[in-house]
């Protein structure tokens, strides 16, 4: 598999990315590639923070929608921490500050259990008015 795009995630039994990442030419490539790379996409809208799922048609040359409420509702939990996650791997933070952002926002918004210090949700704050890569109301300090 080739390296794959900001924003797109191979997961076991699916791949997850937002709407402005849906690089179907990719995934329609390493779903050709390889017969078992075709599984769902799960496409986040983040503006609304929907997802909807597809799958590749018969074909193999475009993707069709189809219902899996599970699959999308997966990807509408973790809304926030795949949109953030999206934000700060584009962001022109050095590798040290990108790779503590996304360790903050991974307790923040994706492993809920294991919330965010104090000093952390500081850090990760004073980075993202930095960088100004962040809308607020992606994120709950």
């Amino acid at each position: 598999m080739t390296s794959p795009p900001i924003g797109i995630v191979w997961r076991n039994g699916y791949v997850r990315c937002c709407d402005d990442c849906f690089d179907k030419p990719y995934l329609i490539k390493e779903m050709i590639r390889n017969v078992g790379n075709i599984i769902p996409v799960v496409v986040l809208n983040k503006e609304t923070k929907k997802a909807q799922c597809y799958l590749i048609n018969d074909t193999m040359t475009d993707f069709d929608l189809i219902t899996d409420h599970v699959m999308c509702r997966k990807v509408q939990v973790i809304a926030n921490y795949i949109i953030n996650k999206q934000n700060i791997q584009k962001s022109k933070l050095s590798l040290d500050d990108q790779n503590e952002s996304c360790e903050i926002n991974y307790k923040m918004n994706y492993n809920q259990k294991g919330l965010a210090t104090e000093k952390e949700k500081i850090i990760f704050k004073n980075i993202i008015g930095k960088q100004n890569i962040l809308e607020s109301k992606d994120y709950d300090l």
